[in-house]
């Protein structure tokens, strides 16, 4: 070991949480939990591997699990997430 360099021992301890963590676990479960009941979902789009074309597209939200099965597919040409108005 060079001159002047310490070695620290640290306790780790991986099945503990700490107080600061549980609350900060708990917050983000009751905050998921209210914007999801409000219909606020964190809707994620999948692919259903045993269909094919349009019907194997499906959305369901990240935080509570629930389906959304009427994909509306959105425009694929907007530039940076804007949508372009309908006619």
């Amino acid at each position: 070991m060079p001159a002047g360099a310490e070695r620290r021992i640290v306790a780790y301890e991986p099945d503990r949480i700490g107080g600061r963590e549980r609350l900060l676990r708990a917050a983000y479960r009751w905050r998921s939990w209210l914007l999801c009941r409000l219909g606020r979902h964190l809707w994620t789009l999948r692919r259903n591997p045993e269909m094919g074309g349009r019907e194997a597209l499906y959305e369901d939200c990240r935080r509570c699990g629930r389906e959304r099965t009427t994909y509306d597919p959105r425009d694929q040409g907007a530039v940076w997430g804007a949508r372009r108005p309908t006619l």
